[in-house]
Order: structure tokens, then C-alpha cells, then sequence
């Protein structure tokens, strides 16, 4: 039933994954600024969006390259 999925190649799973993290990222940026910042300072370094489009560019990087 799922024998033509090991006739793809392989760019196309890396291609997915990436589009699957950059669908991540659209998520996570549009949150509310309300959300993201409840019940802390605003300070840069406490922003979890930054942190989470850092480490999925990492991961963009890795599948890229790697």
C-alpha cells in the first residue's frame, strides 16, 4: 500500500520537513504579543520567538547541508 513512498527520493522528504518547520514558524510569529509576553519583562532575550526561529534555522541548516 505504501511502496511508492520508497520510490521518492530523498529531497523531497528534506523539502517536507522544511516546509513543516517554516510552517512552524509562521505559527509561532503570529501569536499574540499578549501571549508571548504574559507574566514577564520584556526583554529581548525572553522573547520565545527568537529562540524558536534560531533553533529552527539550525534545523533548516542540518537538513540542508547535512
Amino acid at each position: 500500500m505504501f511502496n511508492w513512498i520508497h520510490t521518492l527520493p530523498l529531497w523531497t522528504a528534506n523539502a517536507l520537513a522544511m516546509g513543516l518547520f517554516g510552517l512552524i514558524l509562521v505559527i509561532c510569529w503570529s501569536l499574540p504579543s499578549a501571549f508571548v509576553w504574559s507574566g514577564s519583562k520584556r526583554v529581548f532575550y525572553k522573547d520565545l520567538r527568537i529562540w524558536a526561529t534560531l533553533l529552527t534555522l539550525i534545523q533548516i541548516i542540518i537538513y540542508c547541508f547535512v
